[in-house]
């Protein structure tokens, strides 16, 4: 099972690549999909790992007009960093890169449908694993209803 995983992480073989987030660019995205059955404990790493179907990961990807259904847990989650608030402003002409005036906050989320999964929404996650810290939040974020959750009729 498993699902999709998004990490707002780069190769750190190559420091010198450009992050397009910094630049207002968010080429993440995943849409018009059907995921059946998603979720549940995957080895990552010889560690068992319960994900998703929609996982995110300091992310903020577009997720549009998908169809999740069946899943083991949550339709989606993320980590309270992954609702980061950004705003860009300027024309970096050092780069050649232009980005009009605008806000993102969190990930993309619109006219999705979540049918019958064990949580119809968006699961924030914080480990809560002993002897670990507690996940914080350490950028500047909110939660903004950025487009639709649509929920399907409820079973009686």
């Amino acid at each position: 099972m498993g699902g999709i995983v998004f990490e707002n992480d780069l190769d750190p073989a190559y420091p010198t690549r450009p992050n397009p987030e910094a630049n207002g660019i968010f080429l993440d995205y995943v849409n018009h999909a059907n995921l059946l059955y998603g979720g549940g404990v995957v080895a990552s790493n010889s560690v068992p790992t319960t994900f998703d179907p929609i996982y995110l990961i300091q992310a903020r990807p577009t997720v549009s007009y998908n169809v999740i259904q069946h899943s083991a847990d949550a339709a989606m989650s993320a980590d309270p960093n992954s609702f980061q608030e950004s705003h860009f402003e300027s024309n970096d002409s050092t780069t050649g890169l232009y980005t009009a005036d605008y806000d993102r906050i969190g990930p993309s989320l619109n006219a999705n449908l979540l049918l019958n999964n064990t949580i119809n929404g968006m699961l924030v996650r914080i480990r809560t694993a002993a002897g670990e810290p507690i996940d914080t939040l350490t950028t500047s974020a909110q939660l903004k209803r950025s487009g639709h959750l649509l929920r399907g009729p409820e079973e009686p």
